[in-house]
């Protein structure tokens, strides 16, 4: 699986060096895991942080949150 770098001169101050995974489930579903992150993962518009070490199926379209500003759209072929 690869990394999603989110370092650099730019980088949210708020994510975790470890933040969270996206795991594949399935053909064509994907899961996203909290790795216990300091400011936690958000999905769409939903406020509550997910649990961490729990899947949360992912559909097209979806919005992960992370840290302070960074968004990652779920774009499934």
């Amino acid at each position: 699986m690869p990394d999603i770098d989110l370092s650099g001169a730019l980088a949210d101050p708020a994510v975790s060096h470890q933040h969270a995974t996206l795991v594949r489930s399935g053909s064509n579903t994907y899961e996203v895991v909290d790795l216990g992150s300091t400011n936690g993962t958000t999905v769409n518009d939903d406020p509550t942080p997910l649990v961490p070490s729990v899947a949360t199926t992912l559909a097209d379209g979806d919005r992960i949150h992370v840290g302070a500003w960074t968004t990652i759209t779920i774009r499934l072929a």
